[in-house]
């Protein structure tokens, strides 16, 4: 028996996942897909509700984390920051275009150009021409979508050739704007828009035309603002303004995009099995919320507002440093890794810490490397330990005869022998020593590594 729970990273690409179905309770069983699709919406809104908390700090959690590589997508987003904002004039005196030197190219400008007349109205005081389409969803998410095709063309432009390292990828958009469904969905419902992970060397174009929930990075939700009349007033805020003090009531759209935002985030975990938490986006008009959601609650950024210079800021950082970040800030597991190699086919490489017989060493760098073909058993929850089982093999040319089983996900590794309540893992090492290898006829896993 092996298990898993060590720091956690990312893998953008990643098979379809063998599992067992879950099948709905009895109450359940003569539901339609339609009343059960409308219960998991309740049932998200009612834990957004419960569990989103206001956390000032969570865009901190995207900032490089290696002290040493973090000027090159800093200054990257500084220079795409610029760009961008040579597109949205404060006055008409500021109408000159000045891109960034490095950015300054022909073809370059001419498609920056067009994806900034599109979304400008997202990101500029709203005047009569404009309010009306800010009261409609599906608007929103074509200008997001014009953004974030704008930041990835800049990335792009900056960071070429064979030195770009292993773990940059580019985040798009599905092309059709909104309501679309994973290929590998297992929901009945459609998401509207979702941030997908590619390899760096894809195209750009207007974004994927199909996607599944083993390679997306982020559900989005938009919603109208509550205060739709106001909006269509000259120069009025498309979004409101929101207050981070605990114990506000939020507007009933933003609450509702953000349970939408759980509802369908809910899949990343069932279909990928190295992710551990979870980032999201909310839109109200103009202003913008990010969001991280870990076992047992979601943390949520205060209002970007896009129509100011230093909501775009925080936003273009946002998305610059995922693209260009390490996998652990992504959500991904490091431990659990996917591979695609000729001469094995696809599966997982699953690092598991050495358990000595006198306990587990944290600070211990050794350990037993399993393969498996993928998990049997899947998460698939919202919060909480989000367990998955890996039949697995010690060695990968017998990847497909195996005789482990990995769990990962195991909240402690182990309390010790003078807790009043033992761990899993303090069970198993007791099982080991009372029964060893199946003496007397009882047969019981063997424990061979833990952490």
């Amino acid at each position: 028996m092996t298990h898993s729970q060590s720091k956690q990273t990312i893998s953008s690409t990643t098979p379809n996942v063998q599992k067992f179905k879950r099948t709905a309770d009895t109450s359940q069983a003569n539901s339609s897909k339609t009343e059960l699709d409308t219960a998991a919406r309740r049932d998200a809104e009612r834990l957004a509700e419960e569990r989103i908390r206001y956390d000032p700090d969570v865009l901190m959690m995207a900032y490089p984390w290696d002290e040493a590589a973090k000027d090159v997508p800093v200054k990257s987003a500084e220079l795409v920051t610029k760009a961008l904002e040579s597109f949205l004039p404060s006055s008409a005196a500021d109408e000159v275009l000045t891109l960034p030197p490095e950015l300054d190219k022909p073809a370059l400008r001419e498609r920056l150009t067009s994806l900034a007349n599109e979304f400008k109205p997202w990101l500029l005081p709203l005047g009569d021409d404009a309010a009306d389409k800010l009261c409609k969803e599906k608007p929103i998410y074509s200008y997001f979508r014009d953004v974030v095709l704008f930041v990835m063309e800049c990335l792009k432009k900056l960071h070429t050739g064979n030195d770009v390292p292993e773990h940059y990828r580019l985040l798009l958009l599905n092309s059709t704007g909104s309501d679309s469904k994973g290929k590998d969905s297992t929901q009945g419902f459609k998401v509207d828009q979702v941030l997908v992970l590619r390899p760096w060397n894809d195209g750009i174009g207007q974004g994927v035309k199909e996607w599944r929930y083993a390679n997306i990075l982020a559900v989005a939700e938009a919603k109208v603002p509550d205060n739709v009349p106001a909006v269509k007033k000259k120069g009025a805020s498309p979004g409101f303004n929101l207050s981070s003090s605990v114990g506000v009531t939020l507007p009933t759209n933003l609450r509702a995009a953000q349970g939408q935002m759980l509802c369908y985030s809910r899949q990343m975990y069932e279909s990928q099995p190295n992710r551990i938490f979870l980032w999201g986006l909310t839109f109200c008009g103009s202003l913008a919320r990010v969001y991280c959601s870990g076992p047992d609650c979601v943390l949520s950024s205060a209002d970007l507002d896009l129509r100011t210079p230093n909501g775009r800021r925080l936003f273009v950082e946002w998305l610059v440093f995922m693209s260009m970040g390490e996998d652990e800030q992504r959500g991904f597991n490091p431990a659990v890794r996917f591979v695609d190699s000729k001469a094995h086919g696809k599966h997982w490489i699953i690092d598991v810490p050495v358990l000595a017989d006198e306990g587990y060493d944290s600070g211990c760098d050794d350990a037993v490397t399993s393969y498996s073909r993928g998990p049997t058993v899947v998460a698939g929850s919202s919060f909480g330990r989000n367990t998955r089982g890996f039949p697995a093999t010690r060695d990968v040319n017998r990847i497909d005869k195996p005789n482990v089983f990995v769990k990962t996900a195991w909240q402690h590794a182990e309390r010790g022998p003078n807790s009043t309540r033992l761990s899993e893992l303090d069970c198993l090492k007791l099982i080991k020593k009372e029964f060893g290898n199946g003496e007397d006829g009882i047969h019981v896993p063997i424990l061979v590594a833990g952490g």
